[in-house]
């Protein structure tokens, strides 16, 4: 592992274990054992780190066969979302809020395009509507790992209560819904 590498690992385990937004520089060279100054070396900027742990927290995702269908091919990354989402609570909230330069969250972006090729979208919506499924799965995927959800019970921060089972039927529920969506309109331009 490069340094590089080591340092958005660090920040990653500080984000997860005190939050994103409290992670400072300083606590990644003192875990270590460096100075924050001999971080910029690796990384450019604050920004810089959030984009490179959108791309490490995205690199968890497990994207799948291509020779698969596009239905089950987009079945398979809302649940590695969402999975990626419970193991890392403290950190996915970022996928909605940082842009995607980081060569593993464009390789997600890039799935989805042939996903949505695959059904048959013109090539002209495919931008809009990769938007539009993204901000569902990513929303969804968030708000499940950090509880926001009410399933009156309470949900615990990070925990899939009251079970997996039932956020994973509902995102199959969610996805089939997409999937007939694609498919009733057609999605060709106007």
């Amino acid at each position: 592992m490069g340094r590089r590498d080591e340092i958005i690992e660090a920040a990653l385990q500080l984000s997860e274990e005190i939050g994103v937004d409290r992670v400072s520089m300083r606590m990644i060279g003192d875990r270590l054992g460096t100075s924050a100054m001999a971080l910029y070396r690796h990384l450019p900027n604050r920004d810089g780190l959030l984009d490179a742990l959108v791309g490490r927290v995205l690199s968890e995702v497990h994207l799948p066969d291509r020779s698969l269908d596009w239905a089950t091919r987009l079945h398979s990354i809302a649940h590695a979302l969402l999975d990626v989402a419970i193991a890392r609570p403290g950190v996915f909230r970022l996928v909605l809020e940082r842009s995607y330069v980081a060569p593993e969250a464009i390789g997600v972006m890039d799935e989805m395009y042939a996903v949505l090729r695959d059904a048959g979208v013109d090539e002209s919506m495919i931008p809009r509507v990769e938007r539009m499924l993204s901000t569902a799965l990513l929303g969804f995927a968030v708000t499940v790992s950090n509880g926001g959800f009410w399933d009156g019970q309470g949900a615990q921060s990070g925990a899939m209560n009251p079970s997996e089972t039932r956020w994973a039927g509902e995102l199959d529920q969610n996805v089939d819904d997409m999937v007939r969506m694609i498919r009733d309109l057609g999605l060709k331009p106007e």
